[in-house]
């Protein structure tokens, strides 16, 4: 129980709240974040560079995305009520 609630912290997730989706979120940061590579010129400069990083890790999250919402962080049936 305990590293459940702690990965959940980390997360910055409220295991007794309903799932949120971040997909949408997601999205149109990935889409500022590409407009903003091209404007730095690509990932030839600092920021670029730093931006592109950023972008993966969007990227890598928007994949996630789809199986949070298959499995829920808080299942009532399984851990009861919230406290």
């Amino acid at each position: 129980m305990f590293e459940f609630a702690h990965d959940a912290t980390l997360a910055d997730v409220d295991p007794s709240e309903a799932f949120q989706s971040r997909e949408l979120e997601l999205k149109e940061s990935i889409a500022k974040k590409q407009n903003m590579i091209k404007e730095y010129g690509g990932a030839n400069t600092e920021r670029g560079i730093t931006l592109f990083k950023e972008l993966k890790e969007e990227r890598d999250l928007l994949k996630q995305e789809p199986k949070q919402t298959q499995s829920s962080y808080y299942d009532e049936a399984e851990m009861g009520p919230a406290i």
